[in-house]
Formats: structure tokens, C-alpha cells, sequence
């Protein structure tokens, strides 16, 4: 972007200027106006009075005037006696004693005076120093904004200004000029001082526009002023509070007077900046710096009020108060201060815009096309024509768009003024070619495109910013050729290649500041239909192809660098085309007179431009972005390493061009890139030829004369230690080169792991598969024809031991070569041999040939196996046998772990062995087992509930150190441990299956319960059966069970038997799930007679089903016996039994007898009955039948249980009886 003026790139921002802060000159009137108030000192962070907001930003960098001080208009105040031409450096104030601070007219001598003579006194307030810190703060805070313009803004300091320090007696740009006058024009209308129609204007009489003017906006003119102050505050004096009355009442008389004094003086310098300011739409904003203290004072508001209404400062954001912070707390207050003058800056680049538009609207359409007129009679000078005014109008309206953040509006504008540029390229006429005019107006063309692509991605555009780009080339492409500047000149070419590289660097600053790059679109198979008109290979449906031009898709920045790089060769081709027809012309008859390129514009210039170094740079930038990517370029990047060293080459300076080489041969060579070899090769060569490196040269020249290609193969991928491998090497040239001239004296062939090289001495022969014998321990020599005819394949073939194991390789080819005294060495790079090569021809085995092959030991032979029944029964002991027999011929160390799988309903399984013991894991060392030899090891398993248990068996076998093979105390080399691995699954299901009931009589607290018993799988022998109560609240009365055991019970056996059981008085809810179990003592039956002793017994505990008391609703339970039949008009008895079953509390209970006709109760029919807690109460009643004979239902008694009288359920046993007469 060096290559054009940065005004016309760099991004534009808002412009502030910021007073009040440059340090003091030496001269006493300088400093007297800088020092114009002095008070005291705070540390509370800024704050808006007075009807003010909080504020925005700041730089430093004092504007200067390209054409002088002619030009400028002064800002600051002159004093009431001064000329009106004279400029004085400060506003009319000169300051007090430092200690009494504050700021008077110059017509009050006794006051300064005063001052004068505490100040030779040496009084200085110690306070001040804080508000020089401030200011030096917000030196430091603000002129880092004020630096030099960028292209690119990232989106979050796209609205922030650009902010000046400047001095207060600043000078502005003046707005226009007035030219002299003539007999033509007497009354000449002013003009801008950059217009065309000024005479003193750099771009009169026909330029368009000039860097100036985006400078004048950019650094000379502002958009907003900020002028600091400080506010008159009373110092502290000593001895103040000695002072008498009298005393202290003049000195307070004389502080008012002197405040009002300095307020005033405050007063007229503000209103005579807001004044000139205003005149120029600039807006006047005052900061007044002030002590903490003076914030707490009750008149500052009112003082404020004052200063801003008689200064006729506007009611938004023009007054503020800040007082010493710390530094880290001032950008929080130059941000509010460019938040709130955002928009006042925004109104006046608006106003701008608008008289912009109001003069383009001036401009006829009509003669946007027409060629310009000629220049009027006696005024030779050319006049711009509106072609030429609408492109300075829609510049400007672009820009000023363009401050305001409104990037679609300054978009078009940017586009017509480009439209406009090439209305007048198109015409010579208008700008003829080769003229100061013609490429000004290029360069504008240039920036504006480049300004345009800048504004799409700041929109995001992607790849819609190729579209103004590629236009933007091809149309003053096309304008070239008519100017005679085609494809054959290097102006062409180097004005290309500043488009790319522009382009370039656009992007690249993009990028880095956060812009993301669009993916690439992916390739697309084509589709079925409709078929493609000519033949097509059978891969043509399976290759993936791209619909997308590459010139449509936004690449990297380094492809337009390529590019650039690209331009700039072809650049320097025609430049050296060009010098050759001037020496042609030079020494033709017509001699030097005849040269016609000698003058033509640019060739000068061009002769002292170093084309080889900016070839290399845009190369190496792009190479440096290839490198750094995160995707892989690596290819790309080399070859673009590749290009610069070819430049390298070209431009003679070959030893970097043969650094480059060594360092991308290797990997060019390793891609197989065949053409990209030849060409490093032959350049590499030359340049070795030319530094004087013979040894280079001479091994590049072999490389060159002998194509050698290795190859080599092993038969099988692995074997074990000390077996033999088939190895072939084959050597070979192409069938169309001839190095039969090269005798090589020597070949070596070098394995990886260590192995000792295959050393292969050259001999007279013509046999072409040699036998090399067996490579061992010890280096092994042969002999063969060295010498290479077209076509000729040599073949080693070998067998390759190792006594250890790793991975061996054929690392390296070299050849030597030896003529008179040189000796060369040339390696030759490893390739794998897909063939294999007997006497009788070549073949392709069935199974693949490797490049390597890899030394194993001998595995053990070892048999490890798991034996058991199919199922085991719940709580047995059941057996598992783990048998290892050693096959090998070698004795082995053998260590055997066996793991339960345990799950998470299942933690209580254990296995055993021995005195061993475990939920998980049980390891045992067996010792070392001799060949052909076994060992068998029972595994117990006990697992108290069914399911499926795992169980995994791991044997980890070593052969036991050699004492010949290795050291005493060193490891054997050949003892690798090998680990076996076996698993099991075994069921564990229930012994029994019970199917059990309960009855429950009508006897309250008697339960029957009757169970049947079977076998679930396997055989068992029954040595013990019983019912057993599992806690004292069941008792298990009798059973059917009886003594006749063991028993041997099968599939088809089943036990039934009965209880009778008595239950507690405990409640439902209280009483165990299962109160009373089937207690079964057995064993497995053995499998074989003789199979061994009898498994030991195992106890199993069947549950029976819930035994409890019937639910009842309350506690006290009633029940009512009544004899089967009774005599007509003969008393029977009732008995009610009542029985508590709390286990702690009495119960009351009312039992009452109910009237009925058919019977006659004797005795009370009402009465109350305790019942002790966990006892039965037994109420006898008498009753008289009277209703007739037959059957009758049995007299009905009610009981209430409680205070509450809550009536209880009568248990009645029977529910009628017979009456006899």
C-alpha cells in the first residue's frame, strides 16, 4: 500500500482536537496563559456539571499547513489593546501567585502585583502538583490516539475520533480565498484553497482531488474542540486561621472579588472560542479541572451555571468537571467523552455531506458525457470538466459518508466516483494519456476500487468483494491497451501487480484484525444424467469435481501475493524486452537519436528498480502465509519456495538459491514431483558450477548421469529371533538411459537395528541375481558387476538373521564411485520392491511383500484350560478346574491370576484356592514348569445368589534367565514375558423351588402353612429338612415333616409337608416379611461314582411367605363364640374374647348388647371393660331365646373401642344357630 498516498486508503475517523494540555513554552506570556488558574488538588473521578454529559477521547500531534501560515484562521483570544492582525499566544488572562490561585483581568495591577510579590516570596501551593500529574495523565491518556491512519479499523474503534493534542493559540485551515482580480472577472467569487478554480491551488486549473483535502479534514480541521481549563479556587495560605475578624473578612472580600474576576476571564475566553468555533460549525466542548474540594462546594453549581450561560455554551455535552483520578481511571473518561460528542461530530461531517450533494445536484447530467469544452479566448489554461466535478463531489460525499459510519451510502458513492473515472479514462480528450492529470486521476482510480473492497468486508461481503476487483482490472486493462500500455509493456505488468498486492494486504490486514476467511465450496460428483458427449473413463462417476471457478472463490492472501509475484516476472521479461531494443537502437545507424525508449515516460525510473529483491518479497510473503496456515499447505509453500529460489537463481545470487534447493529437494524427490526435481537439479547444478562448490556439483552431475532406482523387499513382515528372512535388494536404471560408462567400484547396503552392512565389491560379470548369503551378527561381503546398461537390474539376494528382537530395515543405499582422485559417495533413496526375483523370471507372491521385517520371540506353547459343570446351585462350593501344560521344549516361569467379575448386585461371591480367599482376585506363582510337563489348580466358587458370574483366567509365562546368553545380575534378551488369557461363564441358579401357602383358621393367631419342595436343576442329596421360626413372634407348633433322611432328590422329586404355627400378638405392620423359613441341609450329588470325596454340606434357608395376624383397624380385637344350637325359652351362653394387641398400652372398651325381639338378654346389656396391653379379656353372656324355633342369626353384640366411641368389628365365628323347641 506504499505505493499510493495513505490519505486515500486509510480508514477516516471523526476529529478532535484537544486544548490545554501541551506543556508551557519558555516565553513569560506563554507560560503566564497556560498557568491561568491554579487551585487545589483532589482524587475523585470526573464528573458532568452543570447540565453536562460525560465525555470522549484524545492524541497529540500538533496540524501544520502544507501551504503556510497564510492560510490559517486564529482560535484564540486577542487582548482588548492588541492590533487586529496581531495573535496573542493565550486568551487575556494572566495567572495569580501560585498560592493564591487564580486568573484576573490584565487591567487589575494591584491584584497581579500582589501576586508578583508572593511569588518572588517563594509560596507555592504543594497541591498543584496533583493537577500536573493530571495533565500529564491525560497527555499520556490521549495522544496514543492520535497516531497515524490505518487502512483497516477493527468494528469496535470504528466509532471512535481521532484526537490532537494542540496548543490553544492552534490555527485553522481558512475556508476560502478570494482570488485577484482581473479585466475578465473584477469580482471573482472566493473558493476553496484546494479547488480547481483557485489559481494557488495545486490542482488548478483541472485537477480532481488531492491528498491535501483528506488531510485538511483528517488533521487540520476538527470536528469537535475540547478545551481544559482550571477552575479559580482560594488556596490555602498559613496562618489563615490567626487572622482576626476584620482581618479574615477583607481576605474573604478580596477571594470573592478575585473568583468572580477570574470567572469572568473564564467568561470571555470561552465565548470568544464558542464564537469563532461556531462560525465554522465546530463544536466547543470545556473540561475545567478542579480540586475534590471544590466539588463539595455549594456555589459551584451555581458558578457553573454562570460560566456555561454567559459563554452561551450549549445545554449538551459542552460543560464537564473532572478532578485528579488516577491514571488507570482516564480512559473511562476520554471514552464518555467521545460517547457523548459522537453525535455532535456526526451533525457536522453531516452538514458537510450535504452541501456536497447540493453542489453535485448542480452538476448537468447532460454533460457528464460531453467532451469538456475548449478554454475560453485569451485564457489557454484547461478548465476541469463536470465529468471531473462530479468525481471531486462524489470523493467527498464518500467520504464524509464514510466518518459517519454509514459504509453502504459511502459504498455508492465511492462506485459512482469510479463509474465517473472511467467516463473519463474512456476519453482522451478529457485526460490525455501519460499526463500529470492522467495518472493522478489513475492513482484515484486505483484507491477508490481499493476503497470499495475495503467497505465490502467491513460488510461481511466475502467473496462479493472479487466482483469490484476483477472489474476493476479488466476495465483499465482494456483502457490500457487503448493507450498503448498493453500486455507488452512493463508498465502493464507492474500496474498489475500493485492491484494484487493492494488486494493482498487489504486482506491480510482483514484477517489479522479478526475477518474469517469463507470456506472453499466442496467439490460434487457428477450427476447421472444428463451424459457427457464425448467417451468417458470408468473413474469418471467416482471423481469429485468443482463447479466453481477458482477466480470466484476469495482465496488467502498469499495467492494474491503469488500473483503479484507472478506480475512482477513478467514485468521484469518486457523490462529486459525494452532494454534489448534500446541497445538495438543504440547501435543502429541511427545511434543514439534513434532510441526511441530512452524517453518514453517511466523507463528512467524503472531502470533503477530492483526487480529480482520485489519478486523475492512478494514471494516470501506469500510463502510465510502458506507456512503459518492451519491447514495443511505445506506443497504449496514449497513451491513457492521453489519459485524464489529460482529468482534466486536468475538474479545471481546463487548461494541462497542453493540453500533454498537443499532444503525442498529431499521432499520434492520423497512427492515424487519428477519435473520439479529435473529443474532444481539443473539449477542447482549451474549455481554450484558458479560459487565454485565441486563437490556439490559433482554429486548433483551423478544424480543427473545416473537415475539409479533401489528397491527392496522381505519376504515375510515378521519372524521369530534366530529364524531366517528372504531379503532381495534390486537395482535398476530406465530402459532409456545408458550409464554403462560409470564404473562403480563399491555398494553398501546398510540395515537399521545395528546390523552390520552388506558390502557388494564391483567385478567383471554379467550375471544379474546374486546370492549375498546369510547377514548375522557379523558384516557380510560380496561381489558383482557394478556397471549398468539400459534396462539392467541387479538383485541381491540374502537371508537376514537376528538374535534379538526389533524391526529391521534397509536404512540406506550408497554407491561409490572413484575416479582418479575423487571418490564419491551418492545415497540413494529406499523404495519398496513389489516383485520377486528367482532365476527363472519374476513373480508376485499370494501374499505381500514388506519393506521391512520385524524379530519376535518364539511364542509359548502353552495350553490353558478351564473345566466345571455347567451350573452351579446357589451357597455350593462349587468346583472349577484350571489345568496349564507346558508343550514347549523350553522350561517357563508360570505366575496365574484368576478375577471374579463382580456387578453391583453381586458382592458377596468369593473364590478360593487353598487358604486363599478373595471377592476379586487371587494371583499364585506356580513355579517353573518343566516341558511337556502340567499343573492343575481347583478354583472354588461360592456364591450365595443367582445370576451369571465371570470369571477370568490370565497365565503369565517367562522362560527363566540363560546363564549362558546374559550376565550374572543383567536381564536375558531373549526372556520375554508372554501372557495367556481365558474365560468363563457359569451360572448360578436356586437348589430349590418352594411353593408354599398360609391359612389363616378361624382360631385368632393360628396360622397353616403348607410347602411343596423340588429340585431347580441338579441332584441333590437331602441330609436335614425343617421349618424354622426366624424370631420369637412365630412358633412353629408341629409339622408334617418326619426323619427319614438323607434323601437323594432329582427333577422329579417333590416334598410337600405342613405346619401349624402360632402367631404373635404383634401388629401387621410390625411383624418381619417373612417370620418362618424351610431350612434344607444338602449336598451336590457326585457326578461319576469314585469322583472324589463328598462336597461338603450347604445350608439353605428357604423363606416362607409373610406370617401375620389378619389386618385389623385398631388394636383391640373382639371376637363372639356362640354354641351351634339353643333350647326355646332355655338361657345359653356368649363368649366374647377380647384381646389387646399394643404391646404397651391398656385399652377401654365398651360392649353393648343389642335389643331384638327374638331374644332376652340377662344381666346389664352395657358395660366397660379394660384389656392390660398384649392380653385377652373373656366377657361371659347369658341370652334366652324367645322368638321361635328354627334358624336365627346369633345375638348381635356392638363394642366401641376409646373416648371417641369408636365402634370395632365382631369376629363372629358363626353367624347363625339352630333353636330348638
Amino acid at each position: 500500500m506504499n505505493s499510493y498516498p495513505l490519505e486515500f486508503l486509510a480508514h477516516p475517523q471523526p476529529l478532535m482536537f484537544v486544548a490545554g494540555l501541551l506543556p508551557p513554552s519558555a516565553s513569560p506570556a506563554r507560560t503566564r496563559a497556560d498557568s491561568a488558574s491554579r487551585g487545589r488538588a483532589g482524587s475523585t473521578v470526573a464528573r458532568p456539571r452543570a447540565d453536562s454529559v460525560a465525555a470522549p477521547a484524545i492524541a497529540t500531534a500538533s496540524p501544520t499547513m502544507p501551504d503556510g501560515a497564510t492560510m490559517t484562521t486564529p482560535l484564540s483570544s486577542p487582548m482588548p489593546d492588541a492590533d487586529a492582525g496581531v495573535l496573542l499566544a493565550s486568551p487575556p488572562v494572566v495567572p495569580l501567585h501560585e498560592g493564591l490561585a487564580g486568573s484576573v483581568l490584565s487591567d487589575a495591577p494591584d491584584i497581579a502585583a500582589a501576586a508578583a510579590d508572593l511569588a518572588s516570596e517563594g509560596q507555592v501551593d504543594p497541591k498543584d502538583a496533583e493537577f500536573e500529574k493530571l495533565v500529564a495523565d491525560l497527555r499520556g491518556a490521549l495522544t496514543p490516539m492520535g497516531g497515524r491512519s490505518k487502512v483497516w479499523l477493527p468494528e469496535a474503534k470504528r466509532r471512535d475520533f481521532r484526537i490532537l493534542l494542540v496548543d490553544k493559540a492552534v490555527r485553522l485551515p481558512i475556508r476560502k480565498l478570494t482570488p485577484a482580480a482581473s479585466p475578465t472577472d473584477p469580482a471573482p467569487a472566493p473558493h476553496s484553497p484546494f479547488s480547481p478554480l483557485t489559481p494557488s491551488s495545486p490542482l488548478h486549473p483541472d485537477g480532481l482531488i488531492a491528498p491535501v483535502w483528506v488531510r485538511k479534514h483528517a488533521e487540520l480541521v476538527p470536528a469537535v474542540f475540547v478545551l481544559f481549563l482550571r477552575l479559580y479556587e482560594p488556596a490555602t495560605v498559613d496562618g489563615a486561621a490567626e487572622l482576626g475578624a476584620e482581618e479574615a473578612q477583607e481576605r474573604d472580600r478580596l477571594e470573592r472579588q478575585r473568583e468572580a474576576e477570574a470567572d469572568e476571564g473564564l467568561v470571555r475566553e470561552i465565548a470568544d472560542r464558542r464564537r469563532r468555533l461556531g462560525e465554522r460549525g465546530i463544536k466547543l466542548t470545556v473540561v475545567l479541572m478542579a480540586s475534590s474540594m471544590m466539588l463539595d462546594s455549594p456555589t459551584l453549581d451555581a458558578r457553573l451555571s454562570h460560566l456555561r450561560r454567559a459563554s452561551a455554551l450549549s445545554a449538551k455535552a459542552s460543560l464537564f468537571v473532572l478532578t485528579p483520578v488516577p491514571a488507570d481511571q482516564l480512559p473511562d473518561f476520554v471514552q464518555s467523552l467521545q460517547d457523548a460528542l459522537y453525535e455532535a461530530a456526526l451533525e457536522y461531517y453531516a452538514l458537510h455531506a450535504k452541501r456536497v450533494r447540493r453542489k453535485r445536484a448542480r452538476v448537468p447530467a447532460s454533460q457528464l458525457t460531453a467532451p469538456p469544452a475548449g478554454p475560453p479566448p485569451g485564457q489557454p489554461a484547461r478548465v476541469l470538466a463536470p465529468t471531473g466535478w462530479a468525481v471531486r463531489y462524489d470523493w467527498k460525499a464518500g467520504w464524509f459518508a464514510e466518518v459517519r459510519g454509514e459504509y453502504e451510502v459511502a459504498r455508492k458513492h465511492y462506485e459512482d466516483c469510479w463509474n465517473e473515472l472511467a467516463r473519463m479514462f474512456a476519453s482522451t480528450s478529457m485526460l490525455p494519456p501519460r499526463t500529470k492529470r492522467w495518472a493522478e486521476a489513475k492513482v484515484l482510480a486505483d484507491c477508490v476500487a481499493t476503497r470499495i473492497c475495503k467497505l465490502l468486508l467491513y460488510d461481511g461481503g466475502g467473496t462479493n468483494v472479487l466482483t469490484p476487483f476483477h472489474v476493476h482490472l479488466k476495465r483499465f486493462g482494456d483502457l490500457s491497451r487503448g493507450w498503448g500500455i498493453g500486455e507488452e509493456t512493463f508498465e502493464f505488468w507492474s500496474w498489475t501487480a500493485r492491484q494484487y498486492r493492494i488486494f493482498a494486504e487489504l486482506l491480510e490486514t482483514a484477517m489479522t484484525a479478526g475477518f474469517p476467511l469463507p470456506p472453499s465450496p466442496l467439490p460434487t460428483y457428477p450427476m447421472s444424467a444428463p451424459p457427457p458427449p464425448v467417451p468417458i473413463g470408468y473413474d469418471y462417476w467416482t471423481t469429485p469435481t468443482s463447479a466453481t471457478q477458482p477466480s470466484h472463490v476469495l482465496h488467502s492472501p498469499a495467492y494474491y501475493y503469488y500473483a503479484a509475484a507472478c506480475c512482477s516476472i513478467e514485468r521484469k521479461v518486457r523490462f529486459e524486452e525494452a532494454l534489448e531494443a534500446e541497445r538495438e537502437d543504440m547501435s543502429s545507424e541511427m545511434g543514439t537519436a534513434g532510441g526511441h525508449l530512452a524517453s518514453a515516460p517511466g523507463f528512467a525510473n524503472e531502470k533503477k528498480v530492483d526487480h529480482a529483491a520485489l519478486v523475492i518479497e512478494l514471494f516470501t510473503k506469500a510463502y510465510t502465509l502458506l507456512k503459518d496456515q492451519h491447514y495443511a499447505q505445506t506443497r504449496v509453500a514449497l513451491y513457492v519456495a521453489f519459485r524464489i529460489a529460482e529468482t534466486y537463481c536468475q538474479a545471481g545470487q546463487y548461494e541462497l538459491a542453493m540453500r533454498f534447493f537443499e532444503r525442498i529437494s529431499q521432499t520434492f524427490k520423497r512427492d515424487k514431483w519428477a519435473p520439479i526435481v529435473r529443474e532444481i537439479r539443473s539449477m542447482w547444478y549451474d549455481c554450484a558450477q558458479r560459487t565454485g562448490s565441486v563437490e556439490t556439483a559433482a554429486r548433483l552431475l551423478v544424480e543427473m548421469m545416473a537415475p539409479l532406482t533401489a528397491r527392496t523387499a522381505f519376504w515375510a513382515a515378521s519372524a521369530h529371533v534366530s529364524a531366517a528372512v528372504p531379503f532381495q535388494v534390486a537395482l535398476s536404471v530406465p530402459s532409456t538411459v545408458d550409464v554403462s560408462a560409470l564404473s562403480f567400484s563399491a555398494l553398501h547396503v546398510a540395515f537399521s537395528d545395528d546390523l552390520p552392512d552388506l558390502v557388494v565389491s564391483a567385478k567383471d560379470g554379467d550375471v544379474d541375481l546374486v546370492d549375498v548369503g546369510t547377514v548375522a551378527s557379523e558384516a557380510v561381503e560380496a561381489s558383482a558387476s557394478l556397471t549398468w546398461q539400459k534396462g539392467r537390474v541387479l538383485v541381491l539376494s540374502g537371508l537376514l538373521e537376528k538374535a534379538t528382537e526389533g524391526q529391521v530395515a534397509v536404512a540406506d543405499f550408497k554407491l561409490v564411485l572413484r575416479e582418479a582422485a575423487w571418490t564419491l559417495e551418492i545415497k540413494l533413496p529406499v523404495k519398496p520392491l513389489m516383485v520377486w526375483h528367482t532365476p527363472r523370471g519374476t513373480y508376485t507372491p499370494s501374499t505381500p511383500l514388506s519393506a521391512s521385517t520385524a524379530f519376535v520371540q518364539r511364542p509359548h506353547d502353552v495350553d490353558l484350560r478351564i473345566s466345571h459343570l455347567s451350573i452351579a446351585l446357589e451357597g455350593e462350593r462349587f468346583p472349577i478346574t484350571v489345568v496349564v501344560e507346558n508343550k514347549d521344549d523350553r522350561p517357563l516361569d508360570v505366575r496365574l491370576s484368576i478375577v471374579l467379575q463382580t456387578s453391583e448386585d453381586d458382592n458377596a461371591s468369593t473364590i478360593a484356592v487353598g487358604e486363599q480367599t478373595s471377592h476379586t482376585l487371587i494371583s499364585l506363582e506356580l513355579g517353573t514348569l518343566a516341558p511337556l510337563s502340567s499343573r492343575e489348580t481347583v478354583v472354588t466358587l461360592v456364591s450365595p445368589q443367582s445370576g451369571e458370574r465371570a470369571i477370568d483366567v490370565s497365565l503369565q509365562t517367562a522362560a527363566p534367565p540363560d546363564p549362558a546368553v546374559s550376565a550374572p545380575g543383567s536381564p536375558n534378551p531373549a526372556a520375554g514375558a508372554e501372557e495367556h488369557t481365558r474365560s468363563t461363564a457359569i451360572v448360578v441358579e436356586h437348589p430349590f423351588v418352594l411353593d408354599a401357602a398360609v391359612r389363616y383358621p378361624h382360631a385368632y393367631g393360628r396360622a397353616a402353612v403348607s410347602a411343596a419342595l423340588a429340585v431347580a436343576g441338579r441332584s441333590v442329596v437331602v441330609e436335614r429338612l425343617a421349618m424354622e421360626a426366624e424370631d420369637d413372634s412365630v412358633e412353629v407348633l408341629s409339622t408334617s415333616i418326619g426323619d427319614d433322611f438323607p434323601q437323594t432328590w432329582d427333577k422329579t422329586a417333590l416334598y410337600a409337608c405342613v405346619a401349624n404355627v402360632r402367631l404373635g400378638s404383634r401388629r401387621p405392620s410390625l411383624a418381619p416379611a417373612s417370620a418362618a423359613s424351610v431350612v434344607v441341609t444338602w449336598r451336590p450329588v457326585p457326578v461319576s461314582p469314585g469322583a472324589g470325596p463328598a462336597a461338603a454340606p450347604t445350608t439353605t434357608r428357604l423363606p416362607l411367605p409373610p406370617l401375620s395376624l389378619p389386618p385389623r383397624d385398631a388394636f383391640l380385637l373382639a371376637a363372639l363364640d356362640a354354641p351351634p344350637t339353643a333350647r326355646l325359652h332355655a338361657p345359653f351362653p356368649l363368649a366374647l374374647r377380647l384381646h389387646n394387641t399394643h404391646p404397651t398400652d391398656a385399652l377401654v372398651a365398651a360392649v353393648v348388647a343389642e335389643t331384638s325381639d327374638a331374644y332376652v338378654w340377662h344381666g346389664p346389656r352395657r358395660v366397660a371393660v379394660r384389656v392390660p396391653p398384649d392380653h385377652t379379656e373373656i366377657i361371659e353372656l347369658a341370652v334366652t331365646p324367645v322368638g321361635g324355633t328354627g334358624w336365627a342369626a346369633v345375638p348381635a353384640v356392638r363394642v366401641f373401642e376409646g373416648e371417641d366411641a369408636r365402634e370395632l368389628g365382631v369376629d363372629v365365628a358363626q353367624r347363625r344357630l339352630l333353636v330348638k323347641p
